[in-house]
């Protein structure tokens, strides 16, 4: 009888867990064993961002857990260690485990961020992917919800997806997969408005009802390159300083 686990880091070394996409599923028909989309019992330096952590797992009189740190310490797990992250599971009152697996380190999404400090950046949205053995979202035109999960952060120099696929540097999708979203400004081929590679979703906006979002951190900001007629122009930065500005 062993814990199911997606993700366990173990190492002796620092280590970077960045834009991944774990689904932990099925039913225990009875046992006690724990499941973790991510588990860390290690005490060297971890730094976790941008991943989808969702464990659909019920059954057994075990706990089902998104993320846990279940080392009784917190050395090497800074506030900062964690963010940015989807986490999500079936039952809200097991998302995370902090300093142990018994039922006293269970956490839910808002008490996981108060006792590890972090995870101040987090969503708990419920990702919806293409299936349980297929990790990439479905996309905008069928589950335009999963807008949600363009809610990460540029970092550790990752600039495409699992598929290849560039990432909006200024607001990448959490997980592995880079979900593409009409009329966002990506910027990562210049600052020609006409170009495609430009957008987020490989499309240059056509229709003058489109609100144009534009993040802040892109490689290139856009230029106008002809006349053109859109309903709203929104500028904004997530992180420790947010801000929007939208001019209409």
């Amino acid at each position: 009888n062993l814990d199911i686990e997606g993700m366990h880091d173990e190492t002796g070394t620092a280590a970077n867990y960045y834009f991944n996409s774990v689904y932990i599923g099925g039913s225990a028909a009875s046992g006690s064993r724990n499941s973790y989309a991510f588990n860390r019992t290690a005490t060297t330096t971890v730094d976790v961002k941008n991943n989808i952590f969702y464990n659909a797992r019920t059954g057994g009189t075990g706990f089902h857990v998104a993320i846990a740190n279940t080392n009784a310490s917190a050395t090497g797990w800074p506030a900062t260690a964690s963010d940015y992250n989807d986490l999500y599971t079936t039952t809200s009152t097991t998302l995370g485990q902090w300093l142990g697996t018994a039922a006293g380190n269970n956490k839910t999404f808002a008490t996981w961020k108060t006792a590890s400090g972090g995870d101040a950046n987090a969503i708990n949205y419920l990702p919806v992917f293409t299936s349980t053995t297929d990790l990439h979202l479905k996309d905008y035109a069928t589950t335009p919800a999963n807008i949600a999960l363009k809610a990460g952060i540029n970092t550790g120099g990752i600039t495409d997806d699992v598929d290849g696929d560039l990432r909006n540097l200024g607001l990448p999708a959490m997980g592995a997969d880079e979900f593409k979203v009409p009329n966002i400004w990506a910027g990562n081929t210049s600052s020609n408005w006409g170009v495609n590679t430009n957008w987020d979703d490989n499309t240059v906006p056509t229709l003058a009802t489109a609100d144009i979002t534009v993040p802040y951190g892109v490689p290139n900001m856009p230029a106008l390159d002809a006349n053109r007629t859109i309903n709203k122009l929104i500028f904004f930065r997530t992180g420790a300083s947010p801000f929007f500005v939208d001019i209409n």
